[in-house]
């Protein structure tokens, strides 16, 4: 690409098959690159060269800060269709679209070679995109706990553009309106909001939202326990998955192996995954160095 103009356009569309045996989860890159060289709006930092390779001193800043750089997750054998909504990235110079894996350490069990396959690349224009910056609620949105309320906490939602004055709590199965009162403005050092508080609501069951034309999906008013125990067990659940050095049966076999971290004790160097137990009886007396 020769300096192209994309500012017309903010979605990248692709079709991309992964073909990588004894992978479980891979993570892919989508890189869109501008020259952004001599443009002063962008950063006071001079780069070397309009295409900023990713390992350079530069590559970080450029990638994360000022360019155009996406993580997507595939699913292994099969074709995955991704969306890349771009109007927050610079493109009105752009020298290439690059569609890049990461190389890095692998499990065992993970094949040497992998192969990706790619299909149907578009630039296309969506109306409306994504929200993706700042406090204010999307246009046409109103923000509530997709959770839901627990019976005797506060229940409030937000939005940022209504032109409705009044927002009305509504029986999800029945249809019938609940509550309905005043949308409240209320003005912060973060921007403004209309406010709708239903706190007084304390009937179990499932509502939605709705404010003229806005209207929110179904969610749940019920007891605390009953609306977050599932939550805080698949949020435990993840950082299990989380662990190295052991199998996590489904997810991952014992991963950075070659990692060692070591606890100074009493002078002695105790290597964490052989004697920490020990090591941690003595921890509280004698603070540890680790290294």
């Amino acid at each position: 690409m020769n300096h192209e103009d994309g500012s017309s356009w903010n979605r990248i569309t692709v079709w991309i098959y992964r073909d990588l045996p004894g992978f479980r989860t891979v993570y892919f890159n989508i890189v869109l690159h501008n020259d952004n060289r001599g443009d002063t709006s962008v950063d006071n930092i001079k780069y070397d060269d309009a295409f900023v390779p990713y390992d350079s001193p530069q590559g970080y800043r450029y990638y994360n800060i000022y360019g155009g750089l996406n993580y997507v997750l595939l699913e292994n054998h099969k074709w995955n269709k991704v969306y890349w909504e771009i109007p927050h990235v610079r493109r009105d110079r752009v020298i290439a679209v690059e569609l890049r894996y990461r190389l890095q350490g692998n499990q065992p069990e993970m094949a040497d070679t992998v192969k990706f396959y790619f299909d149907e690349m578009y630039l296309e224009k969506v109306e409306q995109p994504e929200h993706y910056e700042g406090w204010n609620v999307a246009p046409g949105h109103i923000a509530h706990n997709h959770v839901g309320y627990a019976i005797g906490f506060p229940k409030i939602a937000l939005a940022s553009d209504l032109s409705a004055d009044t927002c009305s709590l509504i029986e999800a199965n029945s249809g019938k309106e609940v509550l309905k009162k005043p949308v409240r403005v209320t003005k912060t050092h973060i921007g403004t909001f209309q406010v709708f508080d239903f706190t007084e609501c304390d009937i179990p069951g499932t509502y939605i939202l709705k404010a003229g034309d806005a209207q929110t999906r179904p969610f749940s008013i019920g007891d605390f326990t009953s609306l977050y125990r599932d939550n805080l067990i698949k949020l435990i659940n993840f950082f299990y998955c989380q662990r190295c050095g052991t199998e996590i049966p489904g997810r991952h076999s014992a991963c950075h192996a070659d990692l060692l971290i070591k606890i100074i004790v009493n002078g002695a160097v105790v290597p964490i995954d052989e004697d920490f137990l020990n090591a941690k009886a003595v921890i509280k007396s004698n603070p540890p160095c680790i290294e």
